[in-house]
């Protein structure tokens, strides 16, 4: 799918969790380090990873757990692309974390997104790893679609985390890249299925020194590949939300909750 920054929407930090609606109103991966991460897993509620709020204590660059949004909504941009425009609100009801969550929905409708976006710290600018829990309220995603990319927006170079169907009986976790050059994207889709009507726990990581690619689910590797042509991005943008690629019969119903970014492995139970 070609990435398309939509149209900005109108200020979001008017009140706390308040509705944007329709109309408007730096290591590779360490195998110690991943035991560590499981083992502290197990003893929090198992591959789950819910429970109370913990962006306070994650100890990472940069967490949003939509908590006082009202506040930290300043510090996003939320785009749209489509007609009718999705739903996009910080609600309860079901939150991974805590008691609010960033919610999507959308219609039976083509290409179409509601999104929220940020600027990233200048560190992470040539090797990252990014997390969210992701909540799909469906049986399996029909179209393909996005849940995160990272963005150079100046020349449009990109790299975003996904599903993909593509004549498969479910949904597969994807990865996609573009240069933003030759208008040429590239993507990898794995035989991992996507997560759905529950929470999971998502994390990537792109490294450009190494052309490494990787995504875990609920801890577990899925993709693990080397990109000898890509040519990364100099990660400036971060987004999280959901972009649908294309017709989805009876639309779609997404629930994210605390995103993060950092130098090194987040990992799902901080």
């Amino acid at each position: 799918m070609d990435d398309d920054a939509g149209t900005p929407a109108a200020d979001v930090s008017r009140t706390s969790f308040d509705v944007v609606s329709a109309d408007g109103s730096q290591s590779a991966d360490r195998p110690s380090r991943d035991v560590a991460l499981r083992d502290l897993a197990a003893a929090d509620r198992g591959p789950d990873f819910l429970g109370a709020a913990r962006c306070g204590t994650a100890d990472v660059l940069l967490c949003e757990g939509f908590e006082a949004w009202g506040a930290s909504s300043r510090n996003w941009r939320t785009v749209f692309a489509g007609s009718p425009r999705p739903m996009l609100e910080v609600a309860s009801g079901r939150a991974a974390r805590g008691q609010y969550a960033l919610h999507i929905k959308g219609l039976n409708q083509g290409d179409n997104s509601a999104r929220i976006t940020r600027p990233l710290p200048a560190s992470l600018s040539g090797h990252m790893f990014a997390r969210a829990f992701v909540y799909i309220d469906m049986d399996t995603p029909l179209a393909n679609f996005e849940i995160s990319t990272v963005r150079e927006p100046r020349i449009g170079r990109r790299f975003v985390v996904g599903g993909e169907r593509r004549g498969r009986p479910v949904s597969s976790m994807r990865i996609e890249w573009g240069d933003g050059v030759t208008s040429v994207h590239s993507q990898y889709t794995s035989r991992s299925p996507v997560p759905v009507n529950r929470w999971s726990c998502w994390e990537w990581e792109f490294d450009g020194s190494t052309k490494q690619l990787r995504v875990w689910v609920d801890e577990s590797k899925v993709i693990d590949i080397t990109q000898p042509t890509w040519t990364a991005p100099r990660f400036e943008e971060i987004t999280f939300g959901y972009r649908n690629g294309h017709v989805e019969p009876g639309g779609y119903d997404v629930w994210i909750d605390e995103v993060a970014a950092n130098d090194r492995r987040i990992g799902c139970a901080r």
